[in-house]
């Protein structure tokens, strides 16, 4: 069941300011991925509370831990993000997280697409068959580390043989028109 950003609840045992906070980030977030995909001839997402509860778990364990690790859920692709922040004003937007992983299409060979470490984010931005988002980020302010979890369902970047290419479609064809 999709639910609306608000409903959230790990939000409900935080400041208002910091639950204000967070909701801005997650609809930037969803506001920037729908944008970019867009632009790009892609349907747009659907948010997910299930993945964004999933996401802000994850969060939390990036930020505790200071290094990103990868999750490996079935079904589920991800985007993460580490950086610091010593104070509220530098966590990054949802927008700023988006636009950063967009720049990976400098990194995407047109002419032979398929899965590329460099571009690995972007493309999952804009994978066609993926329909649902769940955004977090978690802020641990004795490491100053920031943490942003974006999982994906379906997955993207998949290796099969031609599907990247087919997934990746009218990507390729919004480019050239």
């Amino acid at each position: 069941m999709m639910q609306t950003i608000t409903d959230v609840k790990y939000m409900i045992k935080k400041s208002k300011y910091t639950a204000l906070s967070e909701v801005n980030f997650q609809r930037g977030c969803l506001d920037a991925h729908n944008d970019l995909r867009q632009r790009y001839g892609v349907a747009p997402l659907m948010w997910s509370a299930e993945l964004a509860d999933m996401a802000h778990a994850w969060a939390v364990k990036l930020s505790d831990r200071g290094r990103i690790l990868y999750p490996e859920l079935p079904g589920i692709g991800e985007n993460i993000l580490l950086t610091e922040a010593n104070e509220h004003s530098h966590l990054p937007t949802g927008a700023e997280v988006v636009t950063s992983w967009e720049s990976e299409v400098d990194q995407f060979d047109f002419d032979r697409p398929r899965w590329n470490p460099k571009c690995q984010r972007f493309s999952q931005m804009v994978w066609r068959d993926t329909t649902e988002l769940g955004a977090a980020r978690a802020w641990n302010t004795a490491k100053n580390c920031v943490a942003v979890v974006c999982f994906y369902r379906p997955s993207g970047n998949s290796n099969a043989p031609g599907t990247f290419y087919f997934s990746l479609i009218y990507f390729l064809h919004s480019l050239v028109s």
